[in-house]
């Protein structure tokens, strides 16, 4: 992720309401309220989110209490947690990582597949 053009919301820092950003976003702070970002979204691991999440691409090392919806690549880590529904093309799950919800993978060709 490039320095110019993008979003740090440092650990230690707390967003009560929504965050809508257009750029590249590293989230290591806390938010209660939906968060969208325009292209890649980096959730560190002690990153929490009480909210919807829309990214163009994502990795999340956190925790998320929400539905999460990806246009392309979902990566999760290891330290991943998430309570709530995941929808990306492509999705990267490392062992260990946590989800409680519905998974729907579309795939590169847009075709849908669902699991739990």
């Amino acid at each position: 992720m490039e320095n110019s053009g993008s979003c740090l919301v440092a650990q230690g820092t707390t967003i009560s309401g929504d965050l809508k950003v257009a750029e590249n976003t590293r989230m290591d702070g806390r938010i209660t309220g939906n968060l969208s970002c325009g292209k890649k979204l980096v959730l560190g691991t002690h990153a929490r989110v009480e909210g919807n999440v829309e990214a163009a691409e994502g990795v999340v090392m956190g925790e998320i209490l929400g539905n999460i919806r990806i246009q392309g690549t979902l990566q999760l880590a290891a330290t991943a947690r998430i309570e709530g529904d995941i929808s990306a093309d492509v999705l990267v799950v490392e062992i260990g990582a946590q989800c409680d919800g519905r998974c729907v993978v579309r795939g590169k060709s847009g075709s849908s597949r669902a699991g739990s």
